[in-house]
């Protein structure tokens, strides 16, 4: 049926082919609305059309672009955008939106395609379909992708031979040129990355935390750019494909991995500090921390000095200083002190914080044997405090990623035997540092 809303003069630009892209097709097809369909994958730029823009323009037409990312330097002077990926997530479909424009009713089908669009399975179920209609949607969305008979038994044999689950990630590598062969099939999983030597693709739970870990991460600057997203916090987010180099693909996929471990423990190792030849001195001496640093050796060693700047610090990443500025907002003021080792702090300094270099610069890990089993944890960071107070804290941040090691027995051996480095000894010993601490 023709619709009331007058489209004199509009033209629209299609974008990837799935089947909302098919579905809108259909729909302007029937409204006799003019538009442009070179067939695109998912990923397609406006300067794909970009001759038939330049034509439309100076013709005076209305372009509507679906679901194309804007990479012309100019845009048309008559130019609609229609999506709801990236910075626009949340918004109606752009099948919703593009009915919305011409003023056309969806069908109940047409609904449902809408739905899973927006928010896949969830939204079917949402939207009341059936399990027979959520089936037929997804089929059909699989096939308007271009998902062959060979892939999607390609992908069934994928999952079979690789699949892995840990901390609650369950991961798959495939040799499909498509995801969402291997994402119907494992429907419902509460967070799932998939990638293959070309792309990834993460689905579910903290899909807004992978997007900001992957784009924080310095070793990838301008990733961003080449980063989809949708469906909000919990939805996806995968990279472009063919961007990066298959090295690239499998670092960015062991980042996310380690974002979920099977568990994570802090072992905490207190001890007193003293400089050396203080003996005799009075109290504030003994515990000076400006005497710190040339007494523990910490310039230039494997010991780096982190101190928190309001002004930025070269020693952190831009993640770990949103991060520690996030913690800070929670905690009183009055407290920061103690908590934190800031560079503004001057003589009423109370601790200074230190970090390891190595857990940063390369893989190292923290070993226990217990019973003639074997745990390995990936430690995440090294942590020295020294307090005002003569007394100082060693800390291991340590990730368990290892298949086999996440049962509720193994992470009860991991934190009975791991900290058993500090006993209830009163002995002590003294550090290379020339710091005197309780004995191991």
């Amino acid at each position: 049926m023709k619709s009331d809303t007058d489209t004199t003069g509009m033209v629209f630009l299609l974008g990837g082919q799935d089947l909302e892209m098919a579905t809108i097709r259909d729909i302007l097809d029937a409204q006799g609305i003019g538009y442009e369909d070179k067939r695109l994958k998912w990923g397609a730029r406006l300067s794909d059309y970009k001759e038939e823009i330049a034509r439309l323009a100076a013709s005076g037409k209305t372009i509507c672009a679906i679901e194309l990312e804007e990479d012309l330097a100019e845009l048309p002077a008559s130019y609609v955008r229609i999506d709801h990926h990236g910075d626009r997530s949340g918004l109606a479909s752009s099948l919703e939106q593009v009915a919305s424009l011409l003023g056309v009713t969806l069908t109940r089908k047409q609904q449902l395609v809408a739905a899973n669009d927006r928010d896949y399975i969830p939204g079917l179920v949402s939207a009341g379909a059936t399990a027979d209609e959520t089936d037929a949607i997804r089929a059909a969305d699989r096939k308007a992708q271009g998902v062959t008979a060979a892939e999607e038994e390609q992908a069934a044999c994928d999952i079979a031979a690789g699949m892995v689950t840990a901390g609650g990630l369950t991961v798959v590598k495939t040799t499909c040129k498509h995801f969402s062969p291997v994402c119907d099939r494992l429907y419902p999983r509460k967070r799932l990355l998939i990638h293959n030597d070309h792309e990834w693709t993460f689905y579910g739970q903290d899909a807004g935390r992978v997007y900001s870990s992957i784009v924080a991460s310095t070793a990838y600057a301008g990733v961003d750019k080449h980063i989809y997203r949708g469906g909000g916090a919990n939805g996806y987010v995968g990279l472009e494909q063919g961007i990066y180099a298959k090295e690239q693909i499998e670092d960015m996929a062991e980042q996310i991995k380690e974002m979920f471990p099977y568990s994570y423990h802090v072992f905490y190792f207190p001890f007193k500090w003293r400089p050396n030849r203080t003996e005799g001195r009075d109290f504030s001496h003994q515990v000076d921390l400006e005497r710190i640093e040339e007494a523990a050796g910490t310039s230039g060693g494997e010991w780096e000095r982190v101190s928190y700047d309001p002004n930025g610090n070269p020693h952190m990443d831009e993640q770990e200083q949103r991060e520690l500025f996030g913690e800070m907002q929670y905690y009183f003021e009055f407290v920061h002190d103690v908590l934190y080792d800031k560079a503004d702090a001057g003589s009423k300094r109370i601790v200074r914080h230190y970090e390891r270099r190595e857990p940063k610069e390369r893989n190292v890990t923290y070993n226990i044997e217990v019973r003639e089993k074997h745990y390995e944890l990936k430690v995440d960071a090294i942590n020295l405090n020294f307090f005002s107070t003569g007394v100082g804290v060693l800390s291991f941040f340590l990730k368990n990623l290892r298949e086999g090691q996440g049962d509720e027995a193994s992470i009860r051996d991991i934190n009975q035997y791991g900290r058993r480095i500090m006993p209830p000894m009163r002995e002590s010993w003294t550090l290379s540092t020339g710091a005197s601490c309780p004995s191991p």
